[in-house]
């Protein structure tokens, strides 16, 4: 089964996102320790596993929804 990964910027949003989530609630981590969460939540031993897993793409040009266009 092939799982999909999100980009690097996606990965790294989310880390932010899990940052600001837990100081609403009071736990202050660092964005080091959010980034090594988030590989966790994927599945990964770390964030440079899960990185190299990841490698240095971007995101996909289309969308769920979105308009294609081309050739069968």
């Amino acid at each position: 089964m092939v799982k999909h990964l999100p980009s690097i910027n996606e990965a790294k949003a989310q880390a932010k996102c899990l940052r600001k989530d837990l100081a609403a609630k009071g736990e202050e981590i660092s964005h080091s320790r959010a980034l090594e969460r988030v590989a966790v939540q994927h599945g990964f031993q770390d964030w440079n596993t899960f990185y190299a897993a990841m490698g240095n793409r971007s995101a996909p040009s289309y969308t769920l929804g979105g308009r294609v266009s081309g050739k069968y």
